[in-house]
Formats: C-alpha cells, sequence, structure tokens
C-alpha cells in the first residue's frame, strides 16, 4: 500500500509562488532568488512536519496489522476465511480507524499548505510517502542579462536536483533570457497563458576595451554562448545546431501553440499540449523556405511603406482643402 501525499496551495506564500516580471538583472535576480530561498527553507519545515506523520501513521499499521493477526483464527473458526486482498483492505480501514482514535484528520496542516492523503496500490509491504513540492515562477520578462538569468536557472537546477518541481508560467512576455528561464521549468511544468507571447533570438553583447584583449574575449564569449545554447536546446525538441538555425538572425516571436511544437512548453490555454495533434496540424500547412518568406516580407514592407506615404499625402491635401473652405 504506498500512500501519496499531493500538496494543495492555500495562499501564494505557502504555495511557493515567485514572480519576475522585470528585465533579468543582477537586482531581479537577487530578489527572485531571495524568495526562492524562503520557500525552500518552508519545504524543508514540511518534509519534517510529513515524516512526524508517517512515523505516527506507521505505528497505527503495525497495530492494525497485529490486530487482524489476533482476529484472523476467530474468523476462520466462524467460516469467514479472509483472502489477501481482504486483509489487506481491512488493515487499511483499521489503520484509519486507528489514525482518528489518535485524532489524526482525514487533512493536515503544514507550513507549507494542506497536504491531502490518497491510496493507491504498490508493490511494498510498507507504507511510502512521496511529496514533490512545487515552487512556481511566474515570468512577464523581456529578457536582460545572460549572466543573471543563468545564476537564476543554476538556482532552479539546484532546487529540482533536491526533488523540487518548479513551475514556470509565462503570464505576459517571455522574451529572449525570459524564454530560457521558461523553458528550464520542470519538463511537464512549463505553461504560457493565453495572449502571452515567447520570443527566442540570438544572444547580443558588447565589449569594449584595447582590440587585443577585445579579441580574445570574443573568442571565450563564443565558446560560452555555444554551451549556453546547448543547454537551452536540451529544454527543448531541438538540438543546439537546428536552435541557432531556428531563429537566426531574427527575433522569432511564438505563440503559445507553437512554442508548444518545439517542446519549449509544455502547457497552454489551460491544457497539457497535444504534441502529435499540433506537429500534425503544422505539417499540413502550406510552407516554403525562410529565405523565400523573407523576400515577400520585405516585398510587402516596400508596398506598406510606399502605403503610408500615399496615406500621409492625402491627410495634407484634406487638410489644406479643410482650411481653404473654412476660410
Amino acid at each position: 500500500m504506498v500512500q501519496i501525499l499531493e500538496m494543495a496551495a492555500m495562499t501564494e506564500a505557502n504555495q511557493g509562488l515567485v514572480k519576475l516580471d522585470d528585465v533579468v538583472t543582477k537586482e531581479s535576480v537577487d530578489l527572485v532568488l531571495a524568495y526562492m530561498t524562503a520557500h525552500q527553507e518552508m519545504f524543508k519545515r514540511t518534509f519534517k512536519a510529513i515524516q512526524q506523520y508517517g512515523m505516527q501513521e506507521q505505528r497505527a499499521a503495525r497495530a492494525a496489522q497485529a490486530e487482524l493477526q489476533a482476529l484472523l483464527p476467530k474468523l476462520e473458526a466462524e467460516g469467514k476465511k479472509l483472502d489477501e486482498a481482504q486483509q489487506q483492505t481491512a488493515i487499511a480501514h483499521l489503520t484509519a480507524k486507528k489514525m482518528n482514535e489518535l485524532g489524526a484528520p482525514p487533512e493536515y496542516e503544514f507550513p507549507v499548505g494542506k497536504v491531502k492523503l490518497t491510496m493507491q496500490d504498490g508493490d511494498c509491504g510498507q507504507p511510502q510517502y512521496m511529496l514533490a513540492p512545487i515552487m512556481t515562477l511566474e515570468i512577464d520578462s523581456p529578457g536582460g542579462s545572460i549572466q543573471d538569468g543563468m545564476r537564476l536557472i543554476n538556482k532552479m537546477h539546484d532546487l529540482q536536483k533536491q526533488g523540487v518541481l518548479i513551475k514556470t508560467v509565462c503570464v505576459g512576455q517571455c522574451a529572449s533570457m525570459g524564454a530560457a528561464i521558461l523553458a528550464a521549468g520542470s519538463k511537464g511544468l512549463r505553461e504560457a497563458k493565453p495572449l502571452s507571447r515567447i520570443m527566442l533570438h540570438s544572444a547580443a553583447y558588447g565589449l569594449q576595451g584595447k582590440t587585443s584583449d577585445i579579441l580574445g574575449s570574443i573568442s571565450t564569449l563564443e565558446d560560452w554562448l555555444d554551451e549556453f545554447y546547448k543547454l537551452i536546446a536540451s529544454y527543448t525538441d531541438l538540438s543546439a545546431e537546428t536552435l541557432l538555425e531556428f531563429f537566426g538572425e531574427d527575433d522569432v516571436w511564438l505563440e503559445p501553440k507553437y512554442a508548444a511544437a518545439i517542446g519549449l512548453i509544455d502547457i497552454f490555454d489551460g491544457s497539457p499540449a497535444d504534441k502529435e495533434k499540433l506537429l500534425a496540424e503544422i505539417d499540413s500547412l502550406p510552407g516554403n523556405t525562410p529565405e523565400a518568406i523573407k523576400r515577400e516580407i520585405r516585398e510587402l514592407r516596400k508596398k506598406a511603406a510606399a502605403l503610408s506615404e500615399q496615406l500621409t499625402v492625402c491627410r495634407i491635401k484634406k487638410a489644406r482643402e479643410s482650411a481653404k473652405s473654412g476660410s
């Protein structure tokens, strides 16, 4: 019998909700990291409380098993022999009864929120307690510093190694480094809200100083960026080379469904993405090469500029006519 503890948050604070709604800078990341560390401490206290509850439940389970073993001979004498499944059911009911006698309600309040208890069949003989706390990071950011963004991503990795699930949610825009942080959440828990937008592009950097120093720094930076792109690609369904080819030299703005199609997020419109359906829909659409589409866009921009000029001329003529008729 496996006991699974599922945490249902009651407030933003004990849910582990953290918000990044600014440019990715040292100051904004420091603030997010401070909140994450505080929530991490609350999670630790929750684990301790659950362990204490677990020991209490195990004592009740052992007592229930002993009580049933004492009852079995009497039941057999009355012709009421119980099979293995019936015995397990009886032990579960007796355990719940003894927990109630100890004053233990079906729901427990812990430092991080309300923990609900559910039962599930398992292979082990003793109850197991599993808690995967979820820390939610809401993001509305135009991007910013790669170095500071990586500090945040490294902290997210550390928490994930400790068993904390990081749910990332794009609530407005996740552009550039904001998109990288969104993708770094726990797979299956990366979400984009309706009307939100995600933007990817190649990294930009500026250098100043002596020419010899700059040339040396460029080589180091390019090696570092190669590793950065490999990391971001590992969050998606694309290789680093394909990812770079995907956004090329442009800013690529993605609707949530297209972000889900390349594996950048997992949830949009409130539901898990159906990748097969999305990719089938994309395959059914007419396509062309990126170069051909870019040429079409350039031509359309020229036409739009010409039309805009015509519109300005028409407005000037209309204004002059109005001025003449008024005089």
